[in-house]
């Protein structure tokens, strides 16, 4: 494995995305849930990208690639182009250090997209560092039958109840409450009462 797993906040940052079939489609559609502003190049979009320009987030650019669209420095770039169009935008995107996901084309690729689980506050990603796409898709449809309905509600539950133990329980105690108070909610889907944490986890 060389593909080392990181989680970046993209809020608000632009990413560039060259290319305007349905692989870059994919790419908008997969960022599109994290608050990114896209920014979509191409000398040819096609209708499914042109109906998201309404939003906010994505920006539509008809034209061919410029080395001057680098000069916005974005945490990194998409390409879903033609061979030949990948490796000059891949060329110009190493001069500046940009990391870069060129779909399909791992000799292209500083980074990888993997296969995404998320809620509101929960986020799972899944790689096999582009070996078997079909078996990091098979693991997602798994993980997801694992994650509760009310997980997000869990969530939120455990970063009240953290202060709580922290409060209540000596430093020796705390991690292994907190751990048995998760899996009891997720056992329950739901957090637990206060009756149930004094006479199961205090």
């Amino acid at each position: 494995m060389t593909h080392f797993p990181l989680f970046l906040d993209i809020k608000d940052k632009e990413i560039l995305i060259f290319g305007g079939g349905e692989f870059a489609l994919q790419r908008v559609k997969k960022l599109f849930p994290f608050s990114a502003r896209l920014r979509v190049i191409s000398e040819q979009i096609c209708e499914a990208i042109h109906q998201l320009e309404n939003s906010e987030s994505v920006m539509l650019e008809e034209r061919a690639f410029s080395e001057n669209d680098l000069d916005r420095f974005p945490p990194f770039v998409i390409i879903a182009e033609d061979e030949e169009k990948t490796a000059r935008i891949y060329k110009a995107c190493q001069k500046r250090h940009i990391p870069v996901n060129a779909v399909d084309q791992p000799k292209y690729c500083d980074i990888i997209f993997p296969s995404v689980v998320s809620t509101e506050h929960l986020c799972i990603g899944i790689s096999s560092g582009g070996i078997s796409p079909t078996a990091t898709v098979e693991f997602k449809e798994r993980i997801e039958q694992m994650i509760p309905e009310n997980m997000d509600g869990i969530l939120e539950w455990m970063g009240e109840l953290r202060n709580d133990i922290n409060e209540n329980l000596p430093k020796e105690k705390r991690k292994r409450a907190l751990r048995e108070a998760f899996r009891k909610a997720m056992e329950r889907n739901r957090p637990l009462t206060s009756e149930e944490l004094q006479t199961e986890i205090f």
